[in-house]
């Protein structure tokens, strides 16, 4: 069986996803492929598009991008630019560049946004072999958001070029049969989402979680954690995780900011990813950000030296990073929100906080560290939560008596 992963790039929370699926599969015996249109890593089996083909920003979407910061700093001159993601449905890679993938069983979508032509290339992959779709958020089932943003983000051209991306979307998989595309959610919200769809709710949608290797992702002593990471060995670690701290639908900013108020002076918030999190003048002496974590063994090392992990995300299909957590035998508080209930099941392996209610997520943390033996308990049960229904050899499986019913 060939399968062919399109996904946009190699590199982030999505692109990991998607490369431990490929990863899962090639250890199973399936000739699996995995292309991009920006290769940034060294990750062997990779290979880009065309080398060298010019990648321009679609004009919509720069102008989108510049209309949603312009709104913002109209409504308060110390916002930042929005962190709103958005992406058009049409882009420069047309079929003409697949021609070297035609030979594919199997057409592995992940994220795909600014990659595929939806009008010209979807219909053109489905005509060669059949689609399943993996959403590692809500683009495909959505018009140019990602995510769904907060009203005041909104302006009426926005408004209208929804409108007219979710039009364009429709009528590009209306020729495309119902019975050659199928949809996977990694969660239940994320696959519940995709059925109630306009754009994706005729397709078939079933739900098969994330996963990762959890022989290679599995804890590291935690003293010997924190002291490669420059830690004291003995301390309380509390830690957050994402590409960008300052994302507002990540709530990271909003939840360090509460759990400053909550935590005690000798607690470490340990946070990785681009930008600190705190707003200014907010910074403790025990902030500590560790930057862009490039390799999976310093996520392993970032995960284990924490005692917790929290996950305050307003939004999120799955949550790769609780998944991380949890197979590191750290414990999950988080929002009660997306995908992360799946993972993160009170009394077992974390918390869960009604989302949005930052003050009570600091509170579950500081409760969680006061009680150390129901610590050591949600720490045992993580791994093994992750390790009983979110290992790859189990994700791999799904896909494949998924592929072999549509190919057969």
């Amino acid at each position: 069986m060939k399968v062919v992963h399109l996904n946009t790039t190699d590199r982030g929370g999505a692109a990991r996803a998607s490369l431990r699926l490929h990863q899962g599969l090639i250890e199973s015996g399936v000739e699996s492929r995995f292309v991009v249109k920006h290769r940034s890593s060294e990750i062997p089996g990779v290979t880009e598009i065309q080398p060298g083909t010019p990648a321009r920003q679609n004009r919509l979407s720069k102008y989108l991008q510049n209309q949603i910061r312009w709104h913002r700093k109209k409504k308060s001159a110390a916002a930042v630019a929005a962190r709103v993601l958005i992406s058009d449905c049409r882009c420069d890679f047309r079929p003409r560049h697949f021609l070297d993938l035609a030979q594919a069983d199997i057409y592995q979508l992940h994220w795909v946004a600014n990659f595929l032509d939806w009008p010209t290339t979807l219909p053109w992959l489905a005509e060669r072999a059949p689609i399943v779709w993996r959403l590692p958020d809500l683009y495909a089932c959505s018009g140019i958001f990602h995510y769904q943003p907060d009203e005041n983000v909104l302006n009426s051209t926005l408004k209208s070029w929804d409108q007219r991306v979710r039009k364009i979307k429709l009528r590009a998989l209306a020729s495309i049969d119902s019975d050659r595309l199928v949809v996977v959610g990694p969660s239940n919200w994320t696959a519940e989402r995709s059925r109630r769809s306009d754009i994706l709710g005729r397709f078939q949608t079933q739900v098969i979680s994330n996963a990762l290797n959890t022989d290679f992702f599995a804890p590291i002593d935690k003293r010997e954690a924190r002291v490669a990471l420059g830690l004291e060995a003995d301390a309380a670690v509390v830690g957050f995780i994402c590409e960008d701290l300052m994302d507002p639908r990540k709530g990271v900013a909003a939840a360090m900011k509460s759990l400053q108020n909550e935590i005690e002076d000798d607690v470490i918030l340990l946070s990785a990813g681009s930008g600190s999190g705190e707003s200014s003048g907010s910074a403790r002496s025990n902030n500590v950000n560790l930057g862009f974590l490039k390799t999976e063994y310093e996520l392993r090392l970032f995960y284990s030296a924490l005692d917790v992990f929290v996950m305050p995300s307003l939004q999120e299909s799955f949550g790769q990073t609780c998944l991380e957590a949890l197979a590191c035998a750290t414990p999950v508080v988080a929002f009660k929100s997306g995908g992360i209930p799946d993972m993160v099941r009170p009394g077992v392996s974390g918390c869960l906080v009604t989302s949005g209610d930052f003050e009570a997520l600091g509170r579950t943390v500081m409760e969680v560290l006061e009680r150390p033996e129901e610590l050591a308990s949600l720490s045992e049960g993580s791994r093994a939560l992750a390790v009983a229904e979110f290992d790859s050899k189990l994700q791999a499986r799904q896909y494949l008596k998924l592929y072999e019913s549509l190919i057969s």
